[in-house]
């Protein structure tokens, strides 16, 4: 098939909302004696995500584009709701569905023709469905999705814990600590705050200040690159006026600072009403404060965040509003350490920052032999590396704040890229040992997360069940989770395996045909199949014959698959026939269910033919007489009923 790629301009809305379509053709499909023409059924669904990707024409500038390209499963986010519905495209009228799902959690439309489905974690997952129409059943092939992992967003207020409620003061600010993360994911891209008074911000670490007293929700969205997204929120309680802390600015590194309050206020003497963060308080202050009510720090122990805390606690004062009052203090630092991915994976893109300090001019640069490119985003303390060739990046950053004129140098960032990791097996299968390796037959570390929650680890090229050498015993049906992690490759490969449940094995019941048959001479079978979705599938089990050697049972005429098939049983075959019927779904994975014995004898050989007179021997008689014969089993009173056609004949001798 060949693929196509939509770019789509811009880095506004992260969804691409659509309606896209899915028609579906059973070609190739490969049962035993099977054929679909079109079914004439698609799927279409509402939402496919796209991921973001930095593209740089031009060195030094950036320009975003939404990448959806086709291939061979659809992406989802973790997460995410996306509603499939079926679709005719030649007027076909269906009257059910049946939907199977793996990787998700669904609900079914009360007329069955839609499914709304919300994916769970990140990996593989599928869908599809089984039709009815007025003709049959038809089986849509499975439709598989690739869950990408959604960010996980959480923050902080003025470093307060997010478990307890917090209470400031109006026109009070608050510092806004992001501490989202993207494990497995994409890097986040955008943040989107709603302070719950109107007021909105996409600042990774934004500033705010509630005019007025009441309770307010916070809600902050964090979306990676491909647009999955995680939401978090915090209550905040605002009440009377504020204490505020002033002299608070940016600072540079071994800067000694002296903040105090904008109001003096009446405060219990000998209580420790000041804190900090990043820094220490002199013994003997170098300026002796103005009063008990002022504060001195040595920025000496910033963090790799760039930014200190001082804290005012009013608890113990005289005022309307007691809380405690935080200012942020951004602090250029000699040297830092520059944040993003150490271990990368080729032909793909990685952010890398460094703290958001005003009036600060970052310069960035690159040493590498593998083919990367460095990008520029329109934020100067961040960058993205586009890798190319497995080997070593060396990251370097300079900085300089433009109005304290200090600045620094960031330790150098090395970067190791390597080949990605894949596992290779199917993705939806039949109960049973089955086999998982990741590429050339490499050693792995696996982890295998059965439906039940339960684990199995193991190491080797591939995994096994002890004490089988074959593979992994599926013997239980649902989701299992396969990780292999290796010291070799750069990520963690994860994949969801469904495992489905064995047919219904047809029940005797549904059998139409006879239980004596002549052998060497073609006889119909038919079985009802009363299980949408699924074929019958049939076999003549082998035997011996009179001189103990074994010979086949039987032969088809045509097809052995099908509620009604010819068999010519072997006339060699010695005893009874078993013809085993079997149930199996109509798409992959083909499960089989258990066999279904039936037996079939012959016509009895020890028949022979009784006069009216009682005696089987030759008879004497006149000439244009009447006489009657009749066919008993021998040593039985009862005629033999069993025979469908009698032919008679008389031999003049």
């Amino acid at each position: 098939m060949m693929k196509t790629m939509k770019r789509l301009r811009g880095a506004g809305s992260g969804l691409i909302s659509r309606t896209f379509w899915l028609v579906l053709f059973t070609i190739g499909m490969q049962w035993p004696a099977m054929a679909q023409d079109d079914t004439g059924i698609s799927l279409k669904w509402d939402k496919e995500f796209g991921c973001q990707v930095a593209n740089s024409d031009d060195p030094g500038h950036i320009k975003y584009e939404e990448l959806i390209a086709s291939g061979n499963c659809l992406k989802v986010c973790q997460n995410s709701t996306v509603t499939y519905s079926l679709y005719s495209t030649d007027q076909t009228t269906w009257t059910t569905a049946v939907w199977t799902v793996s990787g998700g959690t669904a609900v079914v439309s009360p007329d069955t023709f839609s499914c709304t489905i919300t994916w769970g974690t990140a990996g593989d997952g599928s869908v599809s469905a089984i039709v009815g129409t007025f003709t049959g059943q038809q089986s849509i092939p499975t439709l598989c999705t690739s869950v990408m992992p959604a960010p996980i967003a959480v923050f902080v207020i003025n470093s307060n814990d997010p478990a307890t409620d917090l209470t400031v003061c109006v026109d009070t600010e608050l510092n806004f600590t992001n501490l989202s993360t993207a494990p497995g994911g994409t890097e986040i891209v955008s943040y989107l705050w709603d302070f719950g008074d109107g007021v909105s911000s996409s600042l990774p670490d934004p500033v705010h200040a509630y005019t007025a007293a009441g309770t307010y929700t916070v809600t902050m969205r964090a979306i990676n690159a491909c647009h999955c997204e995680s939401i978090y929120s915090s209550e905040v309680k605002v009440t009377g006026d504020p204490v505020s802390i002033r002299c608070a600015g940016v600072v540079c590194e071994g800067d000694r600072v002296t903040y105090g309050l904008a109001t003096r206020l009446r405060c219990l003497i000998n209580v420790g009403h000041w804190s900090s963060t990043g820094g220490s308080v002199p013994i003997v202050p170098e300026d002796p404060p103005l009063d008990a009510l002022s504060y001195q720090v040595i920025w000496d122990n910033v963090p790799d965040t760039g930014f200190g805390e001082v804290r005012f606690s009013s608890t113990d004062c005289i005022t309307d509003c007691p809380s405690v009052t935080s200012v942020r203090i951004p602090v250029i630092k000699e040297h830092i350490n520059i944040q993003g991915e150490t271990s990368a994976c080729r032909n793909q893109q990685y952010r890398y920052t460094l703290p958001q300090w005003p009036s600060t001019d970052f310069q960035w640069s690159m040493t590498t032999e593998t083919g990367a490119v460095l990008i520029q985003t329109d934020q100067r303390n961040e960058v993205i590396i586009e890798t190319a060739g497995t080997g070593k990046i060396f990251l370097n950053a300079t900085y300089q704040n433009t109005l304290l004129n200090c600045g620094g140098v960031a330790y150098t960032l090395e970067i190791n890229v390597k080949k990605p990791l894949t596992i290779f097996g199917d993705r939806v299968v039949c109960p049973g040992l089955h086999n998982y390796q990741i590429e050339n037959g490499a050693m792995a570390f696996w982890t295998v997360t059965n439906p039940d929650g339960t684990t199995h680890l193991t190491t080797g090229t591939s995994f096994l069940t002890p004490p089988f050498t074959a593979g992994y015993l599926f013997d239980m049906p649902g989701t299992y989770t396969i990780l292999a992690t290796t010291f070799t490759n750069c990520n963690t490969a994860a994949i969801k395996v469904q495992v489905k449940a064995l047919p219904d094995t047809p029940n005797i019941l549904d059998f139409h045909g006879k239980r004596v048959v002549c052998p060497g001479v073609p006889e119909t079978f038919t079985f009802e199949n009363t299980v949408p979705g699924t074929i019958l599938g049939w076999k003549v089990a082998n035997g011996i014959n009179s001189a103990g050697s074994p010979v086949p049972g039987g032969s088809f005429n045509g097809s052995n698959y099908g509620e009604t098939v010819t068999i010519n049983l072997n006339p060699n075959l010695a005893g009874l026939y078993h013809i085993q019927v079997w149930r199996e779904y109509a798409s992959n994975p083909h499960c089989q269910s258990e066999l279904l014995d039936i037996t079939i004898s012959r016509p009895p050989s020890n028949l022979h033919i009784v006069s009216d007179n009682g005696f089987p021997e030759p008879l004497t008689v006149c000439p244009s007489s009447y006489s009657n014969f009749t066919v008993y089993r021998i040593g039985e009173s009862t005629p033999y009923a069993d025979g469908e056609v009698y032919t008679w004949s008389l031999e003049d001798p």
